[in-house]
């Protein structure tokens, strides 16, 4: 499981994701960016501490990277198996349960001998990425 992600705010996705891959037995690996970590860290909040501790238990497992902010980490998108997840959404509250966002979900259909190229562009992008970001 890859994801990519300029925001990643909500405690209970996280959470989510976290007890999925350790059911399913997957590789977990999500990339942020640094200053949407770091904002995060200035807040205060229940919310901010949870999320800060769940983002902490991923990073100790090495399922998290930080990258700098320059160029800054703007991709929403996500790979979970050959689902392909990306559109306008940062993965927030309010992307998902209020604002009118764009989400497109790909899956070759491999009975139809459809091309998973697009997935492995995508899984390419984030191994680069992967590689220079600061465990």
């Amino acid at each position: 499981m890859r994801l990519a992600l300029f925001i990643l705010n909500d405690p209970e996705l996280v959470g989510a994701l976290s007890q999925t891959a350790e059911r399913r037995n997957l590789d977990l690996r999500v990339l942020l960016d640094r200053t949407q970590f770091t904002n995060l860290e200035r807040r205060k909040d229940n919310q901010a501490k949870t999320l800060i501790a769940r983002l902490q238990e991923l990073k100790k497992r090495g399922s998290l990277r930080l990258c700098d902010p320059s160029p800054q980490l703007h991709h929403k998108f996500a790979v979970i198996d050959d689902l392909l997840v990306t559109g306008s959404a940062n993965w927030t509250k309010a992307a998902f349960g209020k604002n009118h966002e764009a989400v497109v979900l790909v899956s070759p259909n491999k009975k139809r001998g459809e091309d998973s190229a697009l997935v492995a562009t995508y899984l390419e992008h984030h191994e680069a990425l992967w590689k220079l970001a600061k465990p």
